[in-house]
C-alpha cells in the first residue's frame, strides 16, 4: 500500500511540472511574440515582414488588457440640465453611477458642486466624455491607462496549473487507502481550491475594469462659464469693464443684503444713542442752573479809575486812596 502511495504521488508530481512547464512555455510565447512584434519594423522591407509586423501589432494591441481612468473638472451655468443630460448619456451608453457626492443647494443663489464617479464601456468611452464636454466648459482633464496583460497571463497560467494539480487530486483521492493518505491529499486539494477561487476573483476583476473604464466628474456651478477663445484689446476691455460692474453690483447688493439682516439691530442702537443723549443735555443743563453767586450778595459793577482802566468793585485799600 505505501509503495502504490509513493507511485500516485510521483505521477502527481510528474503532472504538476508539466503543467507548470506548459505554462511557463505560453508566458514564454507570449514575450517572444511581443518581442518580434516590437523589432519587425526593423526588419527588411523587401521581405514582406512590415506587414505582417502589423497584423501582429495590431492583433496584440487588441488583445492587451489595459485599464482607462479618466478624471475631469467640469464648470457649468446649468447645473441641473447637466445632470439630467449626464443621466440621459449613461443610459445610452450603458454605464452606470459607482459614487456620487453632492454639496450645496441650501439657498437661492448658493453656488452647487458634485463629484460623480461613474462606469462606462470601454468601447464607449469616447463617445461619453464627448457628449459631457458639451454640457460645459472642461477646465482640467486627466487620464491614465494601466496595463495589466502581463498579470493577466501570468493569472491565466497559475489558475490552469492548480486545475490541473486539482484533477490529479481527485484521481488521486479515489485511489487512495488509508485514512492518512485520505487526510492529506483533502488537506491539500482545500488548499488548491482555494488558490484556484482567489485567481478566478482576481481574473474577475481585471477583467471587469478592462471591459469598464472609470470616470471622475467634479461639476462646479458657475453664473458665467470661462471662455476659451482668444479675445482682443477692445474685447478684454470690455470684458474687464463688465466684470467690475458686476463685482461692484454684487458688492452693493452684499451691502443692502447686510443693512437689511441687521436693521433691527441698527435701529436698537438709535434708540439706546438717543437716550444716552438725552441725558446728557439733561444733565449739562441742571449743572448750569446751580452756578454759585459772587460772595458780597450784590452784582459786580466795573469803574474805571483816572488812567481809564477798568477796575473790580471798591475794595478797602480804594476806599483809604
Amino acid at each position: 500500500m505505501l509503495k502504490k502511495f509513493i507511485s500516485v504521488v510521483m505521477v502527481l508530481g510528474i503532472l504538476f511540472c508539466l503543467a507548470g512547464c506548459a505554462a511557463g512555455q505560453n508566458t514564454g510565447s507570449t514575450q517572444k511574440g511581443e518581442t518580434v512584434g516590437e523589432m519587425a519594423p526593423q526588419e527588411d522591407t523587401d521581405a514582406g515582414l512590415p506587414d505582417e509586423s502589423l497584423n501582429l501589432d495590431n492583433e496584440a494591441l487588441e488583445n492587451r488588457k489595459l485599464i482607462k481612468d479618466v478624471s475631469l473638472e467640469i464648470q457649468t451655468k446649468t447645473y441641473d440640465g447637466f445632470m439630467d443630460n449626464l443621466e440621459s448619456a449613461l443610459a445610452e451608453q450603458g454605464g452606470y453611477v459607482q459614487q456620487s457626492d453632492m454639496r450645496g443647494g441650501t439657498g437661492e443663489k448658493s453656488r452647487r458642486s458634485a463629484t460623480i464617479v461613474v462606469r462606462i464601456p470601454a468601447d464607449k468611452l469616447a463617445a461619453f466624455l464627448d457628449g459631457v464636454s458639451s454640457q460645459g466648459v472642461i477646465t482640467s482633464q486627466s487620464e491614465t491607462v494601466k496595463d495589466v496583460t502581463m498579470e493577466y497571463v501570468d493569472t491565466e497560467s497559475r489558475l490552469e496549473a492548480l486545475r490541473s494539480e486539482q484533477t490529479a487530486l481527485l484521481a488521486l483521492l479515489e485511489k487512495a487507502g488509508s485514512l492518512q493518505d485520505i487526510l492529506t491529499v483533502q488537506d491539500r486539494l482545500t488548499e488548491v481550491r482555494g488558490e484556484i477561487e482567489s485567481y478566478e476573483a482576481r481574473l474577475r476583476t481585471m477583467e471587469t475594469l478592462v471591459a469598464n473604464s472609470t470616470v471622475t466628474l467634479r461639476v462646479y456651478e458657475v453664473e458665467k462659464e470661462p471662455e476659451a477663445e482668444e479675445k482682443g484689446l477692445w474685447q478684454e476691455i470690455s470684458h474687464g469693464f463688465m466684470n467690475s460692474l458686476s463685482s461692484m453690483g454684487q458688492g452693493l447688493r452684499t451691502i443692502f443684503v447686510w443693512f437689511m439682516s441687521a436693521l433691527p439691530y441698527l435701529l436698537l442702537l438709535a434708540v439706546v444713542a438717543c437716550a444716552v443723549l438725552l441725558i446728557v443735555r439733561l444733565t449739562v443743563r441742571r449743572t448750569s442752573g446751580k452756578r454759585p453767586k459772587s460772595l458780597s450778595g450784590t452784582p459786580t459793577v466795573p469803574f474805571s479809575d483816572a488812567k481809564g482802566r477798568a477796575e473790580g468793585p471798591e475794595s478797602p485799600e480804594n476806599r483809604q486812596l
